[in-house]
């Protein structure tokens, strides 16, 4: 059986649980081979007695014996010590402490653990794979033995890993004689001679066997199967404690992610055994299935959108199907939605993923969810996955957007002209420096920065380009700081070489500073505070956030936003901060090799989550040189 391979792997303790006391000469351990200190020492302590007993026959021949002797206990005192502080003498307890062994168990939820793989003429009743799986939890005495030996932690995993449950290790739990189903009873020796008897260890099991409902917490409906990802997940989350193995329970199918090759190679260099029970049937099965649907969140009435589906295919290699894409309001009930267009798409190889576009206009305001269905043939074995829905947003409202600049930077221009040319945008402008009366192309200039949750609170965002925050007093900086947090806004700020080094050094803007997800230098001077001005350009480095976030691609998918990325020289200036802020997300750095800090490049654009808002850090303001390419 598999548990009798997977070893006990805790610690035990002394019995007396105060440790062991030990004492030892400090100096020794910058030795490696401790003879000659020793004997140095020797010949040090009998040299010291030797001169105490020299000095003691010189000075006291006119002394009575007995101030002789205080005489000579003093200086003896008084050379131990010296030698005891040069040899450091060191008390260490060693205590030992106790980590139960863990093991980990893994238990896929995506789709594909919702198929059947009972033939339905023969079962009236087919059951799925995770059916399977529940069966297993509740009825056979697996996570019960396990228990027995370990702490066991069942997790669920699809795209992602979540744990599900923490079961501490019960040495007591035994499986109840002749009950299969698992129930446990918490003494072995108890054998059931009458009813009563049998009630009892009935009860004492019932109290020890979780109760957990299986069936809802592995429930499957991830779009994706990472199982190398969940094995690295598994291995770093118990990397400091003894993790006597992981179980996979899986159909075996993965889609995306890391290769499990390589999660075994580092498992078996940890020295974690990993086990697989399989779930499922080795028989090809034919599905036809929409993978993914890409619908824009928001759109705005008389707009042309693309809702574009992915179908994919096992089994039906040239087949011809349709495709149909319906439309029903958020509030109707599902089943409901009108069908709006629909085409007729030839099938690719198995596994092959096949696009299907719509170009819808929305013409009105509303919210509405859009779901494309397939018509799929009747030997599909999965029509669970046989369509997709996902909402969009038609909104008739502008967008509120407040550009901040301490002066009138190339980059505070590019963003004021793209927006105030926008439609869907409306612009107002604080140019901190501007004379009364200044011409600019916005819809509101300001002459001061908002004091009023009425002024303030009707921005949905915030671009401040090097802003002198010292203008503000604590009651402005106050409410800046809530409508981040509590009203959900959206702040994007851009230091630079005129005031960013003064204002992040007043304790009176502490909460700005709190506001940003990177850490500032706290120098008493202004070097290398930034990098501006360079005659060469700093490429971009982006990390894996950075590839994957939408927000940045400069084309409409990550393979052709890179290659755009690829081509844009960089920048020429950055400032430099001390690093980014525990929880934040590095999207990029500049690939300045004079600076950062130790292996890490300087940050140049990161990200957090400050209550309900976000707020983005970008190093300088340069992505106007974005127009180039």
């Amino acid at each position: 059986m598999i548990l009798a391979k997977i070893d006990n792997s805790t610690f035990t303790p002394n019995e007396s649980g105060l440790g062991r006391i030990v004492y030892e000469i400090g100096r020794l351990r910058e030795f490696d081979d401790v003879r000659l200190p020793v004997a140095l020492i020797a010949v040090g302590t009998a040299a010291i007695l030797a001169l105490v007993w020299y000095l003691y026959r010189r000075d006291t021949r006119e002394l009575r014996p007995g101030v002789g002797l205080l005489l000579a206990g003093l200086r003896f005192v008084a050379l131990a010590g010296l030698l005891v502080f040069f040899l450091g003498i060191e008390r260490r307890t060693t205590r030992e402490v106790v980590h139960n062994s863990q093991v980990a168990v893994l238990v896929d939820v995506s789709q594909s653990m919702a198929l059947s793989d009972d033939d339905g003429a023969q079962n009236a009743n087919p059951r799925s794979r995770v059916d399977q799986v529940v069966n297993a939890l509740e009825k056979m005495p697996l996570v019960t033995e396990l228990r027995r030996h370990h702490d066991v932690n069942v997790s669920r995993f699809d795209q992602d890993v979540q744990p599900v449950v923490s079961l501490p290790k019960d040495a007591g739990v035994q499986p109840i004689p002749g009950e299969p189903s698992g129930a446990t009873t918490a003494n072995p020796n108890v054998r059931p001679a009458a009813n009563s008897t049998e009630q009892v260890a009935t009860t004492a099991a019932n109290a020890t066997k979780p109760k957990i409902d299986w069936a809802a917490e592995l429930e499957p409906r991830g779009i994706q199967t990472r199982l190398g990802d969940a094995l690295d997940d598994q291995l770093y989350r118990y990397r400091t404690v003894p993790l006597a193995g992981v179980i996979v329970i899986s159909d075996g199918v993965q889609n995306a992610g890391t290769e499990p090759s390589a999660a075994i190679a580092a498992a078996r260099e940890a020295g974690v055994p990993v086990y697989t029970i399989g779930v499922g049937s080795t028989e090809p099965r034919r599905n036809l299935a929409v993978s993914d649907l890409l619908v824009p969140a928001r759109a705005f009435p008389g707009d042309t959108v693309s809702v574009v589906g992915y179908i994919q295919a096992t089994g039906y290699a040239g087949r011809f199907v349709d495709v149909e894409l319906q439309r029903r309001g958020s509030e109707q009930a599902a089943g409901s939605g009108t069908s709006i267009n629909s085409d007729r798409i030839q099938i690719g190889a198995d596994g092959e993923i096949v696009p299907v576009s719509f170009e819808i206009e929305p013409d009105v305001p509303g919210r509405f969810i859009y779901q494309i269905r397939i018509a799929a043939p009747s030997d599909d074995d999965n029509p669970r996955d046989n369509g997709r829905e996902s909402e969009m947003d038609v909104v008739d409202r502008q967008t509120r957007v407040l550009l901040v600049a301490s002066g009138p930077t190339r980059e505070y221009r590019f963003l004021r002209d793209q927006l105030h040319r926008d439609r869907t945008m409306k612009t107002d402008v604080l140019l901190q420096t501007a004379q009364a009366g200044m011409s600019q192309d916005a819809d509101t200039i300001l002459s001061e920065f908002p004091s009023s949750r009425e002024e303030l609170y009707q921005y949905d965002c915030i671009v401040a380009f090097d802003p002198d925050w010292r203008q503000l007093d604590a009651t402005q900086v106050e409410l800046l700081e809530q409508w981040v947090a509590d009203e959900a806004g959206g702040l994007i700020a851009v230091p630079g070489p005129i005031h960013t080094a003064d204002w992040i050094r007043s304790v009176e803007h502490a909460k700005l500073r709190d506001l940003y997800p990177v850490v500032f230098q706290q120098r008493l001077t202004l070097l290398d505070d930034g990098h501006f001005g360079g005659e060469a350009a700093f490429p971009l480095e982006f990390e894996r956030a950075g590839r994957d976030a939408q927000f940045l691609w400069l084309a409409n998918s990550a393979e052709e936003s890179e290659l755009a990325w690829s081509s844009f020289p960089g920048v020429y200036g950055y400032y430099a901060i001390k690093s980014e802020k525990p929880g934040a997300t590095v999207y990029a750095r500049v690939a300045d090799p004079e600076a950062g800090m130790g292996d890490k490049l300087p940050v140049y654009i990161a990200g957090q989550f400050y209550g309900a808002g976000q707020v983005l850090y970008i190093g300088s303001g340069e992505f106007w040189r974005l127009s180039a390419i």
